[in-house]
């Protein structure tokens, strides 16, 4: 019984699935702006170095 009660403590300290899916969106999210962020400043960088026209 007592590896049971155990069980259900960890359960209940561990994080829920709906926060996990929330952090894991919210963490996406935040790495796509990232990304977005970083290919704009490599085209702005490389127009400003070698312009097309």
């Amino acid at each position: 019984m007592p590896t049971h009660m155990r069980d259900i403590r960890e359960i209940e300290a561990t994080a829920s699935r709906t926060f996990t899916r929330r952090y894991l969106t919210a963490f996406g999210i935040a790495a796509l702006i990232g990304l977005v962020i970083g290919a704009i400043w490599v085209i702005a960088g490389i127009l400003h170095f070698h312009p097309l026209w």
